[in-house]
């Protein structure tokens, strides 16, 4: 029998001991895990993990707990406290249906934190619905993703196109030195009027609404007219930019009305440019100087760039109307408008 070498010895001793050890580490774990199955047992406090793998419902204290195979995603609420249009409690409910693992956070906009998440997502209005991108890994996002906009390694929520109107407008359209202005140029505050000349709500609205206001505030406010064709009317975009020709001759209201008056004839000519020149010689424009304007589509980048600064505040739908901060989708009634701009001009 051959003779065990002093260092093989030594080996042996180390394994053992080793191995020694390490079954007391996983039996002190086990007897942990007893403990601690027993002790949540015994106070009715919270479940074990083996309870949490062996289960999909567990009760407790009157509580029902379910699990799901949807990570926890975290939702950071942008509101103003004080807008009641930002309300989003019928929207929040409806959002935890889908979303059972949602966690949600509520900052004002005016807090230190709100202002940076105004400026780091550039939001131009409230309520504001920011996502982990926990979302990427729910149901609702591979069923749902179009409603999302990545920002910023976060997800905002369309609110728009899930059909929630917006509270409160952080950012208004923009008056520019092109822009077709009538009224109290200098004034403070702007009505500004989206329209489309194919749209027959806003041919009424125009005669209507906008006439009278334009009579009683014009000496007090600013009205900015901008033009947003909608998809649906293909002739809208050639129309705006005949407006502008107008009004590039100070004769934007008349040729307005006139547009409206003659909608139903411009959808069914097939030479509308030859049409709109027409009438800008009946409503007694400079014919030379507007068919010139008309042939070199001199303002259709205006309309563009007015319909896609529209569509980026969210608005989608003709007559709107913002006065200062406050947003008005539809023909709004006359009353409706003319309460909304005495409240403003009371706070001046």
């Amino acid at each position: 029998m051959s003779e065990i070498s002093p260092e093989r010895e030594q080996t042996t001793q180390t394994i053992s001991k080793n191995s020694f050890a390490l079954l007391i580490l996983l039996g002190g774990l086990f007897l942990g895990s007893l403990f601690v199955d027993i002790g949540q047992l015994v106070l009715g406090r919270g479940f074990s993990q083996s309870a949490v793998r062996e289960h999909e419902v567990l009760e407790q204290g009157g509580r029902t707990w379910v699990a799901y195979r949807d990570p926890r995603v975290d939702m950071t609420l942008l509101t103003d406290p004080e807008c009641k249009a930002c309300n989003t409690d019928e929207a929040l409910v409806w959002l935890r249906r889908v979303l059972p693992t949602l966690s949600v956070s509520v900052i004002s906009q005016n807090s230190d934190e709100g202002h940076r998440l105004i400026k780091q997502h550039d939001l131009r209005s409230l309520p504001a619905l920011l996502f982990s991108n926990a979302i990427e890994k729910t149901d609702f996002f591979a069923q749902a993703h179009s409603l999302f906009q990545l920002s910023e390694k976060q997800y905002l929520l369309n609110m728009e196109e899930l059909g929630l109107p917006v509270g409160k407008y952080l950012a208004i359209p923009s008056m520019t030195d092109q822009s077709i202005v009538l009224g109290h140029r200098e004034a403070s505050l702007a009505v500004i009027i989206y329209s489309d000349f194919q749209c027959s709500f806003c041919g009424t609205f125009h005669k209507n609404q906008i006439k009278k206001l334009l009579d009683e505030y014009g000496d007090r406010v600013v009205f900015v007219f901008k033009a947003l064709p909608l998809d649906t009317h293909p002739k809208a975009p050639l129309l705006a930019s005949a407006a502008l020709c107008a009004h590039e001759q100070g004769k934007y209201f008349d040729y307005a009305n006139a547009l409206f008056s003659k909608q139903h004839e411009l959808e069914q000519r097939s030479n509308t440019k030859q049409e709109l020149k027409n009438i800008s010689w009946m409503a007694k424009l400079n014919w030379k100087s507007f068919s010139d304007c008309l042939d070199q589509d001199r303002f259709a980048k205006q309309v563009e760039d007015e319909a896609s600064e529209a569509r980026k505040l969210g608005v989608t739908a003709t007559p709107a109307v913002f006065i200062g901060n406050r947003f008005f989708s539809g023909a709004a009634e006359y009353d409706t408008l003319k309460k909304a701009l005495d409240e403003e001009l009371s706070e001046e």
